[in-house]
């Protein structure tokens, strides 16, 4: 994530209120699962009008999104602000924000500039009569500056002390995650063999090589996947039953360590004793694997299940 200090661009002026994140990015363009490529989907809805804002050629570059009250309420999807970021604004000026958006907003770079309601209407009454004028913003003093002479806007906004550290450090969750980088490797070299490493596909021995482009999805411990290890307790790896990617951790009681991680497309687990099966393969394309292995004696109480 870039950092964030000041930024001058031209202002738009949406003259709406209440504008949720159904209306910022409808459902329908939710399909995507990377970050990229939402700005054709930013106020859809509104976009087939040619008199709205952003078809106007004044306005087409904009970068600073002047906004009513209560912007991005509704839904707390993370795309109404990437579509904001893929269509080039790096910030929006409102009276009142959700507090979801305004929160998805600082972890992803986008600033939302919280203003007093007479500030938004100077501006809108501004970039009417100057379509295509710029807007300045500045995070370090929290300023946001219009117009020049007289008749010039100069105001404060709000936000938090943390999201302000946050964009002027140019840290997401994994930025903040990494400045850790150091403990974390400390752990690591502390942490017994047999405890589960992430693989490449590649390395994996489970998997097997896996085609060129194939993302990296597993992690197992260091243990034998085929060495026999007596009764144990059945689990089985549905990649039908969820939508998203699970992780299950499937510990053998007396062995105290994890014999096996695996992360799959969706996971179903059941308690009986037996062997385990594990089912992989929307995530293998066209390829199916089934392996069964036997663990140690164990119970379902044994076999916390977590979400990754």
């Amino acid at each position: 994530m870039d950092k964030f200090i000041n930024h001058t661009g031209v202002g738009a002026p949406l003259r709406r209120s209440n504008v949720d994140t159904d209306q910022i990015i409808p459902a329908v363009w939710l399909k995507k699962v990377t970050r990229d490529g939402f700005e054709d989907g930013l106020f859809s809805a509104w976009r087939s009008d040619p008199d709205f804002v952003l078809n106007q050629d004044s306005y087409k570059n904009a970068t600073v999104l002047v906004a009513g009250p209560d912007f991005g309420t509704g839904s707390s999807r993370e795309h109404a602000v990437w579509a904001l970021q893929n269509y080039g604004f790096q910030a929006v000026i409102s009276p009142r924000f959700g507090d979801i958006f305004r929160g998805n907003s600082g972890k992803a770079g986008l600033l939302a500039a919280q203003v007093e309601d007479k500030t938004v209407q100077r501006l809108w009454d501004y970039l009417d009569a100057n379509p295509g004028a710029s807007i300045s913003l500045d995070l370090e003093t929290r300023t946001v500056k219009a117009g020049e002479g007289v008749d010039a806007i100069e105001d404060s906004f709000t936000i938090d002390d943390y999201t302000r550290w946050r964009l002027l450090e140019g840290l997401d969750d994994v930025g903040i995650t990494l400045s850790h980088e150091d403990d974390i490797n400390s752990y690591e070299a502390k942490r017994p063999s047999f405890t589960p490493v992430t693989l490449s596909p590649a390395e994996c021995d489970v998997c097997g090589p896996r085609p060129a482009g194939y993302r990296p999805h597993t992690s197992h411990s260091g243990l034998s996947p085929d060495r026999d290890r007596g009764d144990g307790f059945s689990v089985h790896l549905d990649e039908d039953s969820l939508a998203y990617p699970q992780v299950a951790d499937v510990v053998g009681k007396g062995l105290g360590r994890v014999v096996q991680r695996h992360s799959f497309v969706g996971q179903h687990m059941t308690g009986s004793a037996g062997l385990v099966e594990a089912r992989h393969s929307a995530l293998h394309g066209d390829q199916r694997s089934r392996r069964k292995e036997r663990l140690g004696s164990a119970s379902w109480s044994d076999v916390p299940f977590r979400a990754h």
